[in-house]
């Protein structure tokens, strides 16, 4: 059970494109809030179509498929990093703090996401609004 399969403890390595495209929806998140949200402010609502659709995409969709596709990964990588820290060199050591990350997107975050889709009631999830939002 020490190692679960793997060849590494490393987080980065374990992860792989998963990784990738975590940090990807989080810098397009970050962009959101800091370029998007107050261009469209201080261009008095040009682009509000756009930040409207990306929102929508962000904060539901996006967020949603990674975390259902990739819950399993995240509390491997997680587990193996709490096991057993391999800090020896910087990229090693961004490997324990990604693996941190891990379990609180598995143990916090992904949950409260779960329980909110599924704590809709039935007649919201059945509306076509509701399965293009999510």
């Amino acid at each position: 059970m020490q190692d679960l399969g793997y060849n590494s403890h490393n987080s980065m390595l374990n992860l792989g494109s998963i990784a990738v495209f975590s940090f990807v929806y989080y810098f397009r998140v970050i962009l959101y809030f800091i370029v998007l949200k107050p261009f469209v402010y201080l261009t008095g609502g040009k682009g509000q179509s756009y930040q409207k659709s990306l929102a929508s995409n962000l904060f539901y969709s996006e967020i949603l498929m990674l975390s259902m596709e990739a819950y399993i990964e995240f509390l491997i990588s997680g587990y193996l990093n709490l096991v057993e820290k391999v800090d020896t060199t910087t990229g090693e050591l961004l490997a324990v703090y990604i693996g941190y990350y891990s379990i609180i997107l598995t143990i916090g975050v992904f949950p409260l996401i779960f329980i909110y889709v599924l704590t809709r009631p039935i007649e919201q999830i059945n509306e076509p609004v509701f399965h293009k939002k999510w």
